[in-house]
């Protein structure tokens, strides 16, 4: 699984938890949608957060999904605890560039050090 620097952010502000009804999502799909917590479902619907329900394979295990997931394919099922692992890998390759770009700053010759760093 490549990785992949996505624009959305993943702050507290974004819904994360829904029973109402799906909504359909103006944001445009990321590359890899199976990255990180996923906010659109491979339909194209919102995903929620939600425990597996008491008669599946793992009942009561969080998972990041469409609403309405025992339907099956096309609809994603991604459990909580990946998501949040790959979350934690990309802050911590976003921590260790940060601190690259620090060093470089600090040791190098200050404009021409900062021209060499890629955002």
């Amino acid at each position: 699984m490549g990785r992949y620097r996505y624009s959305q952010s993943s702050s507290s502000s974004r819904r994360l938890w829904s029973n109402g009804e799906p909504e359909v999502s103006s944001t445009p799909l990321r590359r890899s949608m199976s990255f990180g917590i996923p906010n659109i479902c491979y339909c194209g619907l919102l995903t929620v957060m939600r425990p597996m329900d008491s008669a599946d394979e793992y009942p009561g295990r969080m998972f990041f999904g469409f609403k309405d997931y025992k339907y099956g394919p096309p609809h994603l099922v991604k459990w909580w605890d990946e998501a949040m692992m790959e979350e934690f890998q990309e802050l911590r390759c976003a921590l260790d560039n940060q601190g690259d770009c620090i060093r470089v700053l600090q040791n190098g010759d200050g404009q021409e050090a900062y021209n060499q760093i890629e955002f």
